[in-house]
């Protein structure tokens, strides 16, 4: 994904994303959908999911470490662990 699109298309609805901004929503909206994910009985899959989270959350977050143009990626990732 090219991340100055993304950029692109979250000013175009008015949000101005700095890269921290753009780890820092990663990190909450992965804490959200995990425990969403953990919490809902309903969920027959949830057991496929859980094991691929983390790598996802990861590749999402150095796409999030490019949008400034320096490669960040160990400050990045380490808000993984938090």
């Amino acid at each position: 994904m090219d991340t100055k699109k993304l950029v692109e298309m979250l000013k175009q609805e008015g949000l101005e994303v700095a890269e921290d901004v753009a780890v820092k929503l990663v990190n909450i909206s992965f804490d959200w959908i995990e425990e969403e994910i953990k919490n809902d009985g309903k969920l027959d899959w949830k057991d496929m999911l859980l094991p691929i989270f983390g790598t996802a959350k990861s590749f999402v977050l150095s796409l999030a470490d490019k949008i400034d143009g320096e490669d960040n990626l160990p400050e990045a990732v380490s808000e993984v662990s938090e």
